[in-house]
């Protein structure tokens, strides 16, 4: 038994290594550089839209933006956050009084993803870079 364990050990470390999630970009400088430009968040409901434009100065990350949708009127963003490594937390603060936190990281230049933090759970989120298709 002792010895198909020991044999068994670096196949599950291999799979483990490979199964891990996509660091993306790490560079912090890189993030920062990267980060800055126009975001749509990638939404599987028909009609809906949230763009954000961030701009990055250091590591402390700024924007404004707009969403919009078939059952809601929509309206302004505005965009607080910062960069820590190559994580990125940002609040998005909706003219409605809705508030999303997000932590996330670039998983290329063109991809952000990460989740908006809820109370008692996290929700998946996708940002493409606007003009780029795929992300």
């Amino acid at each position: 038994m002792r010895r198909s364990c020991l044999l068994l050990a670096p196949a599950i470390l291999v799979a483990l290594a490979c199964s891990s999630s996509n660091p993306g970009i790490t560079d912090p400088q890189q993030v920062e550089a990267d980060l800055v430009g126009s975001w749509s968040q990638v939404v599987s409901a028909h009609g809906e839209e949230q763009v954000i434009d961030l701009t990055v100065s250091d590591t402390i990350v700024t924007g404004v933006g707009h969403y919009s949708g078939e059952s809601i009127v929509g309206g302004s963003i505005t965009v607080t956050g910062y960069i820590t490594g190559s994580r990125i937390d940002l609040t998005l603060s909706r003219d409605d009084n809705s508030i999303f936190p997000f932590s996330g990281h670039l998983a290329s230049k063109n991809s952000l993803t990460g989740n908006y933090i809820g109370v008692d759970h996290a929700t998946p989120v996708q940002f493409k870079r606007e003009g780029v298709d795929p992300p």
